[in-house]
């Protein structure tokens, strides 16, 4: 009488060392997700930072009267993720229709936030109908 073979039951080495290898792998992915996702938003945020700021300095601007636009620069100390930006302000001057197209720009860099820009443009003029 020949002996049989049983199945052996339960996994082998190469196949838990297979299912090892996809969770190691998937895991590495799942986590540089998690991390691109968190430095995306801080960039997001800083962006946003930067938006409020150009926007604060155009309003500032357009309660300006006319001719007391000029281009100019100062430096911007803010909490939070911008700690120190540079803004610039740019003015064109149409005199043919009295009108200053005037670019704000917001720079900025620092320990945690990456270098980075932002430009917001607007236009005022003499006259209330630009305003």
């Amino acid at each position: 009488m020949i002996p049989t073979l049983r199945r052996a039951r339960g996994f082998s080495l190469i196949e838990c060392l297979a299912a090892i290898v996809i969770v190691g792998f998937a895991l590495l992915v799942g986590f540089s997700v998690v991390l691109w996702a968190d430095r995306v938003e801080r960039q997001a945020g800083e962006r946003a930072q930067a938006a409020e700021l150009a926007a604060s300095v155009a309003e500032k601007l357009r309660g300006t009267a006319y001719l007391e636009v000029r281009a100019s620069q100062w430096d911007e100390a803010l909490p939070g993720a911008l700690a120190h930006a540079h803004v610039e302000v740019i003015v064109q001057e149409d005199a043919t229709l009295e009108l200053k197209k005037v670019g704000v720009i917001v720079t900025w860099s620092g320990e945690r936030a990456r270098a980075g820009s932002l430009r917001l443009d607007t236009a005022m003029g003499r006259a209330e109908l630009y305003r």
